[in-house]
Parts: structure tokens; sequence; C-alpha cells
């Protein structure tokens, strides 16, 4: 059997509007070899029981120094179960980072990601591999 894992990025800009939350949808897939992760609706839904690191990178493409990032990954959405808040601030195009373990039950369980700022104004998020993207696999064995 497989273990499910995914790795995709934004490939197309994607705008924060400001002290807005938005749901990521990573748009372009490097690979996901269980089709788990759905870049339609930014669900990673995998078949596969277990304990999984899921993860972010983000930058925004601005340079402008401001208070108020947060990344959020969650398990599901009905309880909008929060498995990791990590708050920032945005400095020279730096990069932000959240990752965490949850178990999913391989039923119905899903993991999807969500970005807030607070600059005063919308902001975009950089993209390509290197600079925005979203990730999941299984801990073998767990």
């Amino acid at each position: 059997t497989a273990v499910p894992s995914f790795l995709a990025f934004r490939n197309s800009s994607q705008a924060i509007a400001n002290t807005t939350a938005v749901t990521i949808k990573w748009d372009s897939e490097v690979y996901d070899n269980t089709s788990a992760y759905n870049p339609s609706t930014g669900f990673f839904t995998p078949q596969v029981a277990g304990t999984y690191v899921v993860g972010m990178q983000f930058a925004f493409n601005s340079a402008d120094d401001f208070e108020g990032i947060e990344a959020t990954i969650f398990k599901n959405t009905g309880s909008n179960v929060e498995i990791s808040r990590k708050m920032y601030r945005n400095e020279n195009f730096e990069s932000v980072t959240a990752t965490s373990q949850v178990t999913l039950d391989g039923n119905d369980d899903y993991v999807w990601w969500r970005i807030y700022q607070a600059s005063g104004g919308s902001k975009d998020m950089k993209t390509g591999l290197g600079n925005s993207f979203g990730f999941a696999y299984k801990i073998i064995g767990v």
C-alpha cells in the first residue's frame, strides 16, 4: 500500500485581502502519490489512517514591514479543529512556515490551510515551488 504524501505550490498569484482569513489552494502539484490532495478544494484527504506531518511555507510579494500574519492549518471544517497556528511579522520578503502532526482516520478526515494578514491592504503571495507550498506525508509505522 502506498504511503500518502503530496507536495503542491502556488503557480498563480493569490491575493490575501486585508484582515481576511483566506483558504489557500495549492494549484500545482509536484507529486501526489495517492491522489489525496484536491487542488480545487485545497483539501488533503488521505484514505490511509495514521499520523501525518502537514505544513506550509509562503511569502508575500512585498517588502513592506507589518505585523499581523497568521498561518493556520486545520483538520476538517465543521469543528474547525486548529492543529497549528503561527503568528509572524513581514519583513523583506521573509518566508512564513507552519508545521504540525495530526492523526487522520483514513476515511473522511482532511487537512486544509489558511492565511490571514493585517497590513492595511491586500497582499499577493509569491508564486513558485521555492516560495509558497503545502505538503503532507504519513509517518511510516504510526
